[in-house]
């Protein structure tokens, strides 16, 4: 994982680091709806730190990105969160209670991390991808060379025509004529 902290204040104090990591967080709250959203509000954030260069408190803005995949990736979901309610007697401190979030966060069935990764492990990733779409590519194009993908060319035509492409492929299929 590496991690960038740059201050707000000096623009020209930045901090890169590298660690290594196993899993990531998805913090939840009303606006976040997708896991991914989820890992990014966690990755990114602000903190407050001693500036080297001002010497005095300062805050910084911190930016994470996964710099190498790890074999397997953990995420977990931080589905609790806490509420301070006042309390208006004399002598009554604040009260802090513990809220859980029930709140349905969406999970694909395959999660792509591409925009959590740095820059030099997207190029690493472009690769791939472009080798996947190539092969998805490539079985699109057996597949309506063969004609299995009728009911997308069905949407194309008008009620008649799909009617007749039904019948020449079933004609083609049983190895008969089709009917004229």
């Amino acid at each position: 994982m590496q991690t960038e902290l740059s201050c707000i204040e000096n623009p020209d104090e930045t901090n890169i680091s590298s660690e290594p990591f196993w899993k990531l967080s998805c913090y939840m709250d009303k606006e976040v709806t997708f896991v991914t959203a989820g890992v990014m509000k966690g990755m990114e954030g602000t903190m407050e730190m001693t500036s080297r260069t001002l010497g005095v408190p300062a805050n910084f803005m911190k930016t994470s990105r996964i710099s190498k995949m790890p074999r397997y990736l953990v995420i977990g979901f931080n589905r609790f969160d806490s509420k301070t309610i006042k309390q208006t007697g004399p002598g009554d401190s604040d009260k802090v209670v513990g809220l859980k979030i029930l709140k349905p966060v969406a999970f694909p069935f395959v999660l792509d991390i591409y925009q959590l990764c740095c820059a030099d492990q997207k190029s690493v990733l472009d690769v791939e991808r472009r080798k996947l779409e190539d092969i998805k590519e490539a079985e699109l194009a057996a597949r309506q060379a063969t004609g299995t993908l009728l009911e997308q060319r069905a949407c194309d035509l008008s009620p008649e025509e799909a009617a007749a492409e039904l019948e020449r492929l079933k004609a083609e299929k049983m190895g008969t004529a089709a009917p004229s």
